[in-house]
């Protein structure tokens, strides 16, 4: 093979299992750094020497959005409280940052990051340039998609009504200067309310489907379930009436937004609305965490998933699981035949994902 991409997503990487105390960092979702940096050199060395490889990170690689900053999770990010949060991941992940340096800077070997919800801070140059400077090589940085050939790339996060922040209103102004970055609902929900809740139920946020989490709790863990309820209920009609970002308030808007939000998929209509132009064959999309892949007239839609555990309670995938999913893309006569692969480490290369 002359030329493969490699498309992953959602690995939440965060400053690392342990806080400067030395005591386990609850918030951390990424615990596989070594899986991580056997993946780079397999794609790298060996039958992949001489093989141009681009490595396609679809967003939320980083989990910055989360990252404290003098122990607190602000809501409210400017430029310089991006960049501590983002030099505290890159300090405590210094295996991975070397790892990706070294792949970036090997002949025919690059890297592209597409920005995701989680790692929004990217949108400041200053943070942009940050990664870039430590990465070096043949790295770069796509604000929201990246379309090559027939072949689509996107995150996926503003398919999603309450994640969908138009390109044009990224930022809350101040005296006509971008002060801070316009986070949607669902970002300041996630600061100001699951996060405290995290702590008391780490997994909270990695249960698939989350109707039907809500459902188990409701019959086996109904305290829980009648606080959390009540509680999602009187915080949701306070952030519509005083949550902000600078002088920049949510308002009644949030509640329309979670009124779409239940009314359907909305993954598969935006999949379907890009399938049906000319130039695009193969959509790839990451942010829901459930690799997936359908078929679809005038083309296909994969999902790669993420490199988190995920608590299934979907029939179908009943149980905990950890697998590493990612698109093997191959040239293969001048057309990009894609794959959706799982990584099982370097004496097991990868199996075939089932659906």
């Amino acid at each position: 093979m002359d030329r493969i991409k490699l498309v992953v997503s959602d690995f939440h990487i965060g400053p690392g299992a342990r806080l400067a105390d030395s005591s386990l960092n609850p918030m951390e979702d990424f615990p596989s750094d070594r899986v991580l940096v056997e993946f780079l050199e397999y794609y790298s060395t060996g039958r992949y020497t001489d093989t141009d490889v681009e490595l396609i990170i679809n967003g939320d690689f980083l989990n910055i959005i989360q990252q404290e900053v003098q122990g607190v999770c602000p809501h409210e990010i400017d430029c310089a409280t991006a960049l501590a949060q983002t030099r505290a991941i890159i300090t405590g992940r210094s295996r991975i940052f070397d790892a990706l340096a070294d792949f970036a800077a090997m002949p025919g070997k690059s890297i592209r990051y597409i920005v995701g919800n989680h790692d929004v801070q990217l949108l400041f140059s200053e943070v942009k340039q940050l990664l870039v400077e430590r990465i070096g090589g043949a790295f770069q940085i796509e604000d929201r998609y990246y379309h090559f050939d027939d072949v689509y790339i996107e995150h996926g996060d503003l398919y999603e009504p309450v994640h969908r922040v138009e390109a044009n209103r990224r930022f809350v102004y101040a005296k006509g200067e971008p002060k801070y970055i316009n986070i949607p609902w669902a970002t300041f929900f996630f600061i100001r309310f699951l996060r405290p809740a995290k702590r008391r139920r780490p997994y909270i946020d990695k249960v698939k489907p989350f109707r039907s989490y809500l459902t188990w709790a409701a019959i086996y863990d109904f305290g829980f379930y009648l606080r959390t309820m009540l509680s999602v209920s009187l915080w949701t009609l306070w952030a519509a009436l005083f949550g902000h970002v600078g002088e920049q308030r949510f308002g009644l808007r949030s509640l329309w937004a979670l009124f779409k939000q239940l009314k359907g998929n909305p993954e598969f209509r935006w999949v379907k609305r890009h399938l049906s132009r000319r130039d695009i064959n193969t959509v790839i999309l990451g942010h829901t965490h459930i690799p997936m892949f359908r078929p679809f007239d005038g083309g296909q839609y994969f999902n790669t998933g993420a490199w988190n555990g995920i608590t299934n309670l979907d029939a179908s995938r009943l149980g905990h699981h950890m697998i590493y999913t990612y698109a093997l893309l191959e040239e293969v006569d001048g057309h990009w035949q894609t794959g959706l692969k799982v990584w099982q480490g370097m004496h097991h290369f990868y199996r075939n994902f089932i659906r």
